[in-house]
């Protein structure tokens, strides 16, 4: 956190206001020079879905002879993980609340069945290079907010007619038109 103090001519303190949480990484002296691109979203960082499927990809390039150990970890940052402007990124698991299934193949992710819970969490790529003398240096890629949509169709059906005849939805009247009966039928799905 960062405050700033200044004083007035009378000698009296006045101190700004809190500024949002700076993390500060000294890079080793012997790092590699990387550059962690993402692929899968829109230019303006976001990712809309009907949460039927994400599918992101992260590509390290890494200036240095000593990349093969380079590994790979996606991590959410969901909406209820904010608190006092404090931003709690939890490294992506295979079986995380919200998602049918998470897999992941080095540097590329695809999730599928994403529930609305998730709507405005973020994404991202902790991407670790060792240095030549083997001490992890990480690198982070862009974030990606998902937009998820759950679009639904309802869709409703009257039938009417005179007073006689019977039947169900399980065993439907087959004689000539004779009833009224009205029924809604409701039907949620995902429109791509």
């Amino acid at each position: 956190m960062v405050r700033g103090v200044a004083y007035e001519e009378d000698g009296d303190e006045q101190e700004s206001v809190d500024s949002s949480r700076l993390t500060v990484m000294t890079r080793s002296e012997n790092a590699a020079d990387v550059e962690v691109l993402l692929f899968g979203a829109q230019d303006d960082g976001s990712y809309p879905t009907s949460g039927a499927e994400v599918n992101l990809s992260v590509e390290a390039i890494v200036t240095a002879d000593y990349q093969y150990n380079t590994s790979y970890q996606w991590q959410i940052l969901r909406p209820d993980n904010w608190k006092d402007g404090i931003s709690n990124w939890t490294n992506l698991s295979a079986n995380e609340e919200g998602i049918e299934s998470v897999e992941v193949d080095k540097n590329s992710l695809r999730l599928t069945g994403l529930d609305s819970s998730l709507d405005g969490a973020r994404l991202r790529c902790r991407v670790t290079v060792p240095t030549s003398d083997a001490t992890p240096n990480d690198y982070y890629s862009d974030a990606v907010t998902l937009e998820i949509s759950l679009d639904s169709t309802e869709t409703s059906l009257s039938l009417s007619g005179s007073a006689a005849g019977s039947g169900s939805l399980d065993d439907p009247y087959t004689g000539n038109a004779g009833y009224s009966i009205t029924t809604t039928t409701s039907t949620s799905g995902e429109v791509e």
